[in-house]
């Protein structure tokens, strides 16, 4: 039996580290000038006060990541996969903060923290870059 053709998808492992790790100082950043991200709380004991609201604040990062690096790519699977890749701390600490370490909050608030980061990140990379190429193609 032939294996299936996946030549098509060609994204770089060290730019989906670099925007892993991108994503977790993006995720320690949100949570220095005070929006809490990873947890309910500020694990930082953040002395500023943003003036936006946490969940309105969190997915704009999110949604602007995305829309950055789906700009920014060459083609779909390519920025979907970038998206993913800056999404997953903000998915993988809020899960890891409440489940190992905190428990403080609701599991509506860590799941909204936790699936915020990925999925807004790798769908508004993926819209973009098919704007992208609208645009282009007109």
């Amino acid at each position: 039996m032939d294996r299936p053709d996946i030549s098509f998808i060609r994204s770089k492992p060290k730019i989906c580290l670099w925007l892993f790790v991108t994503g977790g100082m993006l995720c320690v950043l949100l949570d220095i000038i005070g929006v809490s991200s990873i947890s309910t709380e500020s694990l930082m004991h953040s002395t500023i006060n943003f003036p936006l609201p946490v969940y309105i604040m969190l997915p704009l990062t999110y949604i602007i990541a995305g829309v950055l690096i789906g700009v920014f790519s060459k083609n779909t699977y390519d920025a979907v996969i970038y998206g993913a890749s800056i999404g997953q701390c903000q998915f993988l600490l809020p899960l890891i903060m409440y489940y190992c370490f905190l428990h403080n909050g609701t599991y509506f608030d860590i799941w909204w923290r936790a699936l915020c980061g990925i999925v807004l990140a790798a769908s508004f990379s993926g819209a973009a870059f098919e704007i992208k190429k609208l645009v282009k193609s007109k």
